[in-house]
């Protein structure tokens, strides 16, 4: 309860008497999140144990209830606020990261479309060959039929999918031969050290653009 008040009432009493412009108050829902969070750990326990056992000769008063208090204090504090934690994130509307995804997946579909769309005037005006028009469209439709996936849109399990998939895989499968190989011509003085490295970088890029 001391948390809580203190989130709901030191915070603006702060904000008064230093403020900050530009800075974002906390929503209330925020603010209670923080509040409710006031789990009591092993820093607590060590406190308690950390009471000597003995002071000026005599044994150190009520020692003994000084622990015991803080273990109830702790399990307390761990298993109330710690079940229920989630349930109000959710309660309060703050648990919002698959939604978001789902949007942020939504928007991508849209703007892999219209890149599509840019691919195809370029490709009706003859500015880029054909071989490089390809690529990019392989590029844009693999990202669309991930996004979809992620939405759960009509390409989630269909037969596109699962050949993207594949070729996803084959891909990654042919870097890793790449690799293994590199080290043959490295071992017989046929390249540098300098040449090894930047070709692993190159399939490093490479292996990177098949998660984009």
């Amino acid at each position: 309860m001391v948390r809580m008040a203190w989130m709901f009432s030191v915070p603006q009493l702060v904000r008064v008497a230093i403020p900050r412009w530009g800075e974002t108050e906390p929503a209330a829902a925020e603010r209670t999140v923080l509040g409710w969070s006031g789990m009591r750990g092993g820093v607590s326990l060590a406190a308690a144990l950390a009471v000597p056992l003995i002071a000026e000769g005599h044994a150190f008063p009520d020692r003994a209830l000084v622990i015991f208090i803080a273990y109830i204090t702790i399990a307390a504090t761990l298993v109330i606020p710690g079940l229920t934690l989630s349930p109000l994130i959710l309660r309060l509307g703050l648990g919002e990261e698959e939604a978001v995804a789902r949007e942020e997946a939504r928007a991508g579909v849209q703007l892999a479309h219209s890149a599509l769309g840019r691919i195809e005037d370029l490709a009706a005006r003859a500015q880029l060959p054909e071989a490089l028009l390809d690529q990019l469209r392989f590029r844009y439709e693999q990202r669309i039929i991930r996004f979809e996936r992620d939405v759960g849109g009509p390409s989630a399990d269909d037969e596109a999918t699962q050949a993207a998939q594949r070729i996803r895989e084959l891909r990654h499968e042919l870097i890793a031969v790449e690799r293994r190989r590199l080290a043959d011509p490295r071992r017989r003085g046929e390249i540098s050290a300098e040449t090894q490295r930047r070709i692993e970088h190159e399939l490093d890029l490479e292996e990177s653009r098949l998660t984009q």
